[in-house]
């Protein structure tokens, strides 16, 4: 975890706890971040990582472009760290009261140290159990993918989880299926892998797209669906990811107050060909 006698906090590059009251990601939300693991001193998935925060700007219309240099920031601001979370998160700037962003013309780069949360390692060799969560994503597809810094679906949504289960899994206001409250999923029907489609809403996990071209190189085909939460029903497997959290599977599914359904999960295989690829990329 992050050293007590250092900066674990750094505003375009320099050591800060700080941003202007009139910054518009306090404002209004307005900016993108993502979340990366640094795990036996390796920074993993940097490049997509970076690619996701361009994907961002680009659709948030934020004009960002230090890219070399915030690659520089994140590997020198945990140089000093074997195993820690790194938040980047970018930020249109200070800007006027109200909506509109002109004058809004410099961007700001966030960089803060975590330690890793010490549960999903347990999660990942032990399994986990989820339920459905009762908030309902709104779709908006100017915004789908962005992992953009209104979350407030997704605070109200994890405010629903309760201590019976670890994690839920929300649905967009079609009920159908679009993630859990901080991780993408797919699950497995028969012979075959799903994922659900992110056309209207949900995040666009890095590590979902890692999935994406690990099956694809071991020409196991994955669909992605539009699918109502009514297909959980039949599940045969199932795991949920993220970038601290590459593959955790999920053992038993409650589908309501009184009806769940065990889930014999068999991922092993799975979790190593995710090591071998995160070790490949380093």
């Amino acid at each position: 975890m992050p050293a007590t006698d250092k900066p674990s906090q750094f505003v375009n590059g320099k050591p800060s706890e700080h941003l202007p009251i009139s910054d518009r990601a306090t404002a209004y939300g307005d900016g993108c971040f993502t979340t990366i693991a640094k795990a036996s001193g390796v920074i993993q998935l940097l490049e997509a990582h970076i690619g996701r925060l361009q994907k961002g700007c680009v659709t948030l219309k934020i004009d960002f472009y230090d890219w070399d240099m915030l690659r520089q920031q994140v590997v020198d601001v945990s140089a000093a760290e074997a195993d820690v979370v790194i938040k980047v998160l970018i930020s249109r700037g200070s800007g006027g009261r109200g909506y509109s962003t002109v004058g809004a013309d410099n961007p700001v780069s966030v960089i803060s140290l975590h330690p890793f949360p010490k549960h999903y390692g347990r999660w990942a060799s032990e399994g986990i159990s989820i339920s459905l969560n009762s908030v309902r994503l709104s779709k908006q597809p100017l915004l789908n993918g962005v992992k953009h810094l209104n979350r407030l679906e997704q605070v109200l949504a994890k405010n629903h989880v309760n201590d019976s289960v670890q994690e839920q899994i929300i649905c967009d206001t079609d009920d159908m299926i679009v993630e859990v409250s901080s991780a993408n999923i797919f699950w497995k029907l028969g012979k075959q892998w799903f994922t659900p489609d992110l056309s209207f809403s949900g995040v666009e996990g890095v590590m979902r797209n890692q999935w994406l071209a690990i099956f694809e190189q071991c020409g196991m085909k994955v669909n992605i669906v539009r699918a109502h939460y009514s297909v959980l029903n039949y599940v045969t497997d199932m795991f949920i990811c993220n970038s601290l959290m590459p593959a955790v599977p999920v053992n038993k599914l409650c589908l309501n107050s009184k009806e769940s359904i065990s889930i014999a999960s068999d991922i092993a295989l799975l979790q190593q060909m995710m090591t071998k690829s995160l070790e490949a990329n380093a």
